[in-house]
């Protein structure tokens, strides 16, 4: 895992986040974070980027992580953060996990996510119920609220 950031959210209404990033599509439409949440939450968003060690081996285990997600009711989303999204295509090609691209790491400062890849799960109005490692184990472990 990478450090990129400080501090752990947990619970902070909307008015605490920084700015509501705009992520975009693998085929560059843009998308409001917040809005996208509240149209798929809850969510397990995994927060990745393929320059970081550990990249490949999340990778290797989306199809776990997402039927793990699916058990508990959870909508998986990858979030490629602070890379060029020509990048993310090489890496992500035939990823079957639907991926969004997060171009300046804004859910990074929204979250005050501290190392990547990072999972946080994310409930109705986008709060934060989890970070935790991206592993199906982490997930089952969740306690859920």
């Amino acid at each position: 895992m990478v450090t990129i950031g400080l501090g752990l959210v947990s619970g902070l209404p909307r008015t605490a986040f920084a700015a509501d990033p705009m992520l975009t599509t693998p085929d560059d439409q843009p998308v409001i974070w917040s809005e996208w949440v509240d149209a798929n939450a809850p969510v397990a968003a995994i927060l990745w980027a393929s320059w970081t060690p550990g990249a490949r081996a999340t990778l290797d285990r989306l199809g776990d992580l997402s039927s793990a997600a699916r058990l508990r009711g959870l909508h998986l989303v990858l979030v490629s953060v602070q890379e060029p999204i020509d990048d993310a295509r090489r890496a992500l090609e035939g990823t079957e996990v639907e991926w969004l691209h997060d171009r300046y790491g804004g859910l990074l400062k929204r979250y005050r996510v501290v190392s990547i890849p990072a999972l946080v799960v994310l409930e109705e109005g986008e709060r934060v119920s989890a970070q935790i490692e991206p592993t199906v184990e982490a997930l089952q472990h969740w306690k859920g609220e």
